[in-house]
């Protein structure tokens, strides 16, 4: 089993660990997108606990506002 971590933002940890979209705006869908392929075959289990930060990601570009540290795992 492999793990990695990403710095995603927080409001999103319903969305990619239960699968619920209750919350999300038409405007979130496309950064959801993004982030669901860049992390295809690999399955979040754990999200820290949120804090305010800039972040730079290749996968959703720049972001400011809460974050948390989302743990995934691939088998």
């Amino acid at each position: 089993m492999k793990t990695k971590e990403l710095i995603l933002p927080s409001f999103l940890a319903s969305a990619l660990v239960n699968g619920d979209l209750t919350g999300l705006e038409d405007s979130d869908l496309p950064l959801l997108d993004q982030i669901l392929e860049a992390t295809k075959g690999w399955n979040p289990v754990d999200v820290g606990e949120g804090y305010f930060d800039h972040i730079y990601s290749p996968t959703i570009g720049r972001f400011v506002g809460d974050v948390a540290v989302y743990t995934f795992i691939s088998m």
